[in-house]
């Protein structure tokens, strides 16, 4: 006979836990710290559209999603562009002719923003 709540045959393990979880990944550094070569983005997937991100720390700690793939800076507009520094996402220029676009602006799942040299890449995406 089985019982028909039974945790363990939904996927988790007898204390309610999910089964095969990974561990996540932290690899943090104290934001004083003189390196920050340790911190290492988080492969991810946005839980509007599925696709692929990856997050990144800001200066303040705080995580930013980015599309996976860099693209040429000339198509993305100056608001919109982010560079990854030692590991550390920034919104800033740094002169180099590749840059990162934040997630949402590209997501297929919200609202098209509007903004010109993203159409391109939202087609893309």
């Amino acid at each position: 006979m089985r019982t028909t709540n039974n945790p363990a045959a939904d996927g988790f393990a007898w204390d309610g836990t999910p089964k095969n979880r990974r561990p996540p990944r932290t690899l943090r550094v104290s934001p004083d710290s003189p390196t920050k070569l340790l911190r290492s983005s988080q492969p991810g997937r946005c839980t509007a559209c599925g696709n692929r991100v990856e997050w990144y720390y800001r200066d303040n700690n705080g995580a930013v999603p980015l599309h996976p793939g860099e693209l040429p800076t000339h198509l993305i507009p100056d608001n919109q562009r982010w560079h990854v520094l030692s590991g550390v996402a920034r919104p800033t220029q740094d002169g180099s002719p590749w840059c990162r676009v934040h997630h949402h602006s590209l997501c297929p799942a919200t609202p098209d923003p509007g903004i010109p040299g993203l159409q391109e890449a939202r087609r893309r995406h």
